[in-house]
């Protein structure tokens, strides 16, 4: 089952109680947790790339077909352009996809017929062409097994516009998401030092010490003592300790992060 973009936000918001946007769902893209879909129906070519080149453009077209489905937007250079779409909130154009569970790259092709033969012989595509022409649909020439270098690319291959509406989200990712440790990516790594510093004096003070404190000293306190002495285990943070700019920056955030309330329990040591 697929969300639109305001279905998911709210979606997100109930699942997570949290005030969920645009940033949200980034995070969650950008971290292999969520794949961006769009609905398509059309005709699509399939690329090969070759592997020595650098040039996005250097590819043969390896395949022809008409294709009513999902693809999916979930590589480095879509989330580029998922950025802008969801945080900048502008249209964006996009040439490349991927269908899901397949890992060759595909691209919307100009509205016609593109004649992918095959093998068969050229009366038989003759014949073919003309029974598709007799049935007043447009014929494009067969680019199948053709270079990018000796096809005019503006004129076969087109760009989809994406907006923020056209964006659909995976309820079932969704729910597959560790929303209690969501500062973690798929691989069991920090994506935010923050967070991930917060999980870990969470677990420290409400987990070990059970939110007890000593007297006279309260969450900011523990917070203070623990990046003094406390060896944080995380990769991004594990050599951080003591009063450094970076500390300091971590402790504003940790002050909300860790709902500083005032309300910790104290108890006086003997």
């Amino acid at each position: 089952m697929f969300l639109n973009y305001e279905e998911t936000i709210k979606y997100l918001k109930n699942v997570t109680r949290q005030n969920s946007n645009g940033f949200t769902l980034m995070h969650f893209l950008s971290n292999g947790y969520l794949n961006a879909y769009l609905n398509y129906e059309g005709e699509l070519c399939s690329k090969m790339y070759d592997i020595p080149s650098t040039g996005i453009d250097d590819f043969t077209i390896y395949s022809t077909e008409l294709y009513a489905g999902y693809l999916i937007l979930n590589n480095k250079e879509h989330l580029k352009v998922l950025n802008q779409v969801l945080i900048d909130d502008k249209a964006a154009n996009i040439v490349n996809f991927y269908k899901p569970l397949d890992c060759k790259i595909y691209s919307p092709l100009v509205a016609g017929t593109h004649v992918n033969y095959g093998g068969i012989s050229m009366k038989d595509l003759e014949a073919y062409v003309n029974m598709i022409e007799a049935c007043g649909e447009t014929v494009q020439k067969d680019i199948t097994g053709m270079r990018s270098e000796k096809l005019d690319l503006k004129t076969i291959i087109r760009n989809l516009r994406v907006n923020k509406k056209d964006l659909l989200f995976k309820i079932e990712e969704i729910n597959s998401i560790p929303l209690s440790h969501h500062a973690l990516n798929r691989k069991g790594e920090f994506y935010s030092s923050e967070l991930g510093l917060a999980l870990e004096l969470w677990e420290e003070i409400y987990l070990k010490r059970k939110g007890v404190f000593e007297e006279e000293q309260n969450l900011e306190k523990a917070i203070n003592e623990l990046l003094k002495n406390y060896e944080i285990t995380s990769t991004k943070l594990r050599s951080i300790k003591g009063e450094t700019d970076e500390t300091g920056r971590l402790k504003a955030r940790l002050k909300v992060l860790l709902n500083l309330s005032g309300k910790n329990k104290i108890r006086k040591i003997d």
